[in-house]
């Protein structure tokens, strides 16, 4: 005789004779082989589903969630770049950039279509420059370009990245490239009209920041900062104030404006009232290096060495990446040299080198300030830097003159000069270098 056997995905006709434990045994390996075989054949179907479920915790505001949805993609389908994709962003939102560095790199990898390669790059771009990594970025942001010869962010995030690298004529070009593909992209424009105040350029300056205005009904807040340094680059000193004390009113609480302020104090020698304003913006409570940095240079120009150091180390960490944390390590070893703590000073910034980017344009004067090369060598390398304009070689000046400051007052007032005559007028070396030849 024969029995049925009736499985919801198997039917089996055995002899009554079969023992009943091999029968069972039998049954449980069939359903199991069936079942594998189900999962292989819907692995895909599961990574999706894991992957929209993880995009709606996101909506939700629950990043840890997501980032257990997308990883359970992952483990359901390891060639399922959008789970990749998905758990990057989430993992960026948490500020685990090299993870969202990583999954962005992976799932540019795996995609196909060009545009999702070219925003995924683009993507890692940003996580890597969130890291300090310029080097890294800005491969990403050339295989985005690569990858998206018409992709207008690829060519805006690459900007962003070439000018914080100091490359600001390449950066300028990038900008360009995406106004001509899209003329609307205001923050082109208005990262453009940056970058060419790097450069000293403020009447490109002003030309960008006007079209930018055109282009939004709302302008932020850094385009009247912006706009304020650029009038007081050509002079406009008291425009410059007012377009500050306008941003002042607008927010109160905003750090930025008042650290300009006291930047205009300090033009007028006015150091105790400088250090108002940027105490002033350090008591808003917000997040601003710039003004640490800016009481560091003020109570530096007071000869309160010991609070100037703490106000760099403390202005260094904010920063965190290059380049804000680089010019804190500039003026910190300043303090410390004018603290008589040469030796100290040099082993710190020697640290630092091996810290620093490897496309960090400071590099020669980073290794200068560890007596790693000499005057001559430092002013041939810093020469040889291209696109780099005016700014490089104004704080190269003006670490030489306190270098000289001790021992050859007459060079030291030499290079306080260069620095005077190269610095933008709102730079804290010029503001510094002016005080101490006054």
């Amino acid at each position: 005789m024969y029995k049925r056997i009736n499985l919801p995905l198997i039917t089996i006709i055995t002899k009554r004779a079969l023992p009943e434990m091999a029968l069972v045994s039998l049954i449980c390996c069939i359903s199991v082989q069936c079942l594998l075989v189900s999962a292989c054949m819907n692995r895909r179907e599961l990574a999706q589903y894991l992957t929209e479920q993880g995009r709606k915790r996101m909506e939700d505001g629950d990043n840890k969630g997501a980032i257990s949805n997308f990883s359970s993609a992952i483990m359901a389908d390891p060639n399922y770049a959008p789970a990749y994709y998905h758990r990057a962003e989430a993992e960026y939102r948490t500020k685990d950039y090299a993870g969202a560095a990583g999954d962005f790199g992976t799932a540019a990898a795996l995609y196909d279509a060009t545009e999702d390669k070219a925003r995924a790059y683009y993507k890692e771009a940003k996580a890597q420059r969130m890291r300090g990594r310029r080097k890294e970025a800005l491969e990403s942001a050339e295989n985005a370009v690569k990858a998206g010869p018409r992709c207008v962010l690829c060519y805006y995030w690459r900007g962003r990245i070439r000018a914080d690298s100091g490359q600001y004529g390449a950066a300028i070009e990038d900008f360009g490239r995406c106004l001509k593909l899209e003329r609307t992209l205001s923050n082109a424009l208005l990262k453009r009209a940056e970058t060419f105040m790097g450069l000293g350029k403020y009447r490109e300056t002003m030309r960008d920041l006007d079209k930018y205005a055109q282009s939004v009904k709302d302008p932020v807040q850094s385009f009247l900062i912006i706009k304020g340094y650029a009038r007081w680059g050509l002079g406009n000193i008291d425009v410059a104030k007012e377009l500050f004390e306008k941003v002042l009113e607008k927010s109160g609480d905003d750090p930025k404006p008042l650290v300009a302020l006291g930047k205009i104090e300090l033009a007028a020698h006015n150091i105790k009232a400088a250090r108002e304003r940027f105490n002033k913006a350090i008591w808003t409570g917000k997040r601003s290096p710039e003004a640490y940095l800016a009481r560091c240079v003020a109570e530096f120009l007071e000869g309160d060495y010991s609070t100037a150091y703490d106000d760099c180390v403390r202005a260094r960490l904010d920063y965190g990446v290059f380049p804000g944390a680089g010019r804190a390590m500039f003026f910190s070893w300043v303090v410390q040299l004018r603290r008589g703590q040469t030796k100290w000073a040099r082993g710190a910034v020697s640290d630092f080198i091996n810290a620093a980017n490897p496309v960090e344009w400071r590099m020669p004067i980073l290794k200068f300030a560890a007596g790693k090369i000499n005057e001559k060598e430092l002013l041939h390398e810093v020469k040889k830097i291209n696109a780099g304009g005016n700014k490089r070689l104004c704080e190269t000046y003006f670490m030489l003159a306190q270098v000289k400051f001790e021992d050859d007052r007459v060079a030291a007032v030499s290079y306080l000069k260069k620095a005077s005559r190269i610095c933008p007028p709102y730079s804290l070396e010029r503001l510094a270098a002016d005080y101490q030849l006054k």
